[in-house]
């Protein structure tokens, strides 16, 4: 059992037909979430946003945070780039910075991807 005392099944099914205030509200919780570390939790909340609606800059963004804390790098990053593509024109400086930490996470994987070819 989890978030509202519910199963995460029944939670993804709960979230069918979501309008877009529901939305905003998945967000939040999720937020809220992720601030008292149930990043996992928090996760199947902008998933449930993100299955609703794809192109939800917002839901993106607290996810790839939320992967980042989780050391999810290239999750982390793929969904970074999800926020980018779908942002919002008011999204601007936030698309900057996560640009600039879309790069640096690339720097990371690249590492971590030479690194294990040397030892193999």
């Amino acid at each position: 059992m989890n978030l509202w005392g519910k199963s995460k099944s029944t939670l993804l099914n709960s979230r069918q037909k979501m309008n877009r205030g529901m939305r905003v509200v998945w967000i939040k919780k999720g937020n809220a979430l992720a601030q008292k570390g149930k990043y996992q939790e928090a996760i199947v909340c902008y998933d449930a946003v993100i299955a609703e609606d794809p192109e939800n800059p917002m839901a993106w963004s607290f996810k790839a945070g939320v992967l980042l804390n989780l050391e999810q790098v290239e999750k982390s990053r793929d969904a970074y780039r999800k926020f980018v593509k779908y942002a919002k024109p008011e999204h601007a400086k936030y698309v900057t910075q996560a640009k600039d930490l879309i790069h640096d996470l690339d720097g990371i994987l690249k590492k971590a991807r030479s690194s294990r070819l040397r030892k193999a």
